[in-house]
């Protein structure tokens, strides 16, 4: 069973950061429309299992029914939540250049005629942050090499309330430099 094509698929400006998303069902899109981004999550095709090998059993507990496995993106969802945060509150924490650029590539149409696509934006504002501002002078190299990094998010908050997120943001192995 397929999911009914969608008479209108894009629901988002490329420009801006989105605020609505079709709910994700059983076969595909519903075509429910639902408030806010949608969370990250990776949809990992599960192998259909070999004649005469296991029960199947553990397909009925863990799928389903298009046999993959939906597995919530939980570091994803935090940088994203971070780095909204963090532009809400005009960047704080990087270079004079970096100021410049993420000042540029965020004018708005009245401003800038030849806008930036909100995901080139959003990639580009995660790598300043991750590099200028979790890895800021503030941080000792000895705390980005130790085998449990801190929580970037408890050395230097971007506000001084919880992540909308119930779970621990740890830094990814990619900002370890040696």
């Amino acid at each position: 069973m397929t999911a009914e094509p969608l008479d209108n698929p894009i629901l988002n400006s490329p420009y801006d950061p989105p605020d609505r998303h079709f709910a994700i069902g059983h076969h595909g899109p519903t075509g429910e429309i639902l408030k806010g981004r949608r969370l990250s999550e990776s949809f990992i095709p599960i192998p259909s299992s070999r004649k005469g090998k296991g029960s199947g059993e553990q397909e009925a507990l863990d799928f389903d029914l298009t046999g993959e496995r939906r597995e919530v993106n939980s570091l994803i969802n935090d940088i994203r939540h971070q780095v909204e945060l963090w532009r809400a509150r005009r960047y704080p924490g990087v270079t004079p250049i970096s100021r410049k650029l993420l000042e540029h590539w965020a004018g708005q149409a009245d401003v800038r005629e030849d806008r930036m696509l909100f995901c080139h934006r959003e990639a580009a504002e995660t790598a300043i942050y991750l590099a200028e501002v979790l890895r800021g002078p503030g941080l000792r190299e000895q705390e980005w090499s130790s085998p449990d990094p801190p929580s970037p998010v408890a050395i230097r908050p971007v506000v001084d309330t919880p992540t909308r997120h119930h779970h621990s943001f740890h830094a990814p192995p990619f900002i370890h430099r040696p």
